[in-house]
């Protein structure tokens, strides 16, 4: 599923280099408007599989980021 998200450039990687080796970033694309389609879709989804207390519970939270994770 993440290479999909990759391909369709939804997720955004970046390796930076740091004193003991290689390190690689990532984050959504805020600037992709699939970016905003896929999470509606998938908050949608998310609702009606969990509801909204189960939703919050089963979410990952770090992941859902703008910024460089």
């Amino acid at each position: 599923m993440k290479s999909l998200l990759k391909f369709l450039g939804i997720i955004q990687y970046k390796r930076i280099a740091q004193p003991l080796g290689f390190t690689t970033l990532y984050r959504l694309n805020p600037w992709n408007p699939l970016t905003y389609l896929v999470l509606a879709i998938t908050l949608i989804i998310g609702l009606f599989m969990y509801g909204f207390v189960g939703l919050w519970s089963e979410v990952n939270t770090n992941e859902l980021k703008f910024k460089w994770v």
